[in-house]
């Protein structure tokens, strides 16, 4: 009888722990926009990532040899133009002058377009490739991530969500 109670006793504490262990593992706070993440604009300027926080922000990561970031580059240009909600394109690599001419050749235009020739964002923000899009909430707390070629819906979905 003493030793069922015992391995009773010993068979909850373990679940707790388990509990409290995936508890702490799915409730910890939301990532949010780095403090100091400072990148270079396409006209030279610099910039401050954590000067897009404010409302939703949609942050893509992309490069011109990339097939399926030059697939999602009219959708992405498309919800660039909702108000309220900031679309900042982060290019991986390329030199300016590919970028220049890949948006010239697509006539795709983005108003926040920035540099990151040697990973620093990727790295910050824990992107492990292209494309990859991350969703900011108007606080600057990510809020959802896609990794891969985004459709329309995810986008709708977001919007949807913090626009409305």
């Amino acid at each position: 009888m003493r030793r069922s109670s015992i391995a009773i006793v010993i068979a909850a504490l373990l679940v707790l722990a388990g509990a409290a262990g995936w508890g702490a593992h799915y409730f910890k706070p939301a990532p949010r926009l780095p403090d100091s993440l400072t990148l270079t604009r396409l006209d030279g300027q610099t910039v401050n990532l954590k000067d897009f926080q404010g409302q939703p922000l949609v942050i893509n990561f992309w490069a011109s040899w990339c097939t399926f970031c030059r697939r999602e580059m009219p959708m992405l240009e498309k919800y660039a133009q909702y108000d309220g909600l900031t679309m900042v394109l982060i290019n991986q690599g390329d030199t300016l002058q590919a970028i220049t001419d890949y948006m010239q050749s697509t006539q795709v235009r983005f108003e926040h377009s920035l540099l990151d020739p040697v990973y620093t964002a990727q790295q910050a923000l824990q992107v492990r490739g292209v494309p990859t899009t991350l969703f900011y909430d108007a606080d600057g707390r990510l809020v959802d991530q896609h990794a891969g070629e985004l459709d329309d819906g995810h986008l709708a979905r977001f919007v949807q969500n913090h626009l409305e």
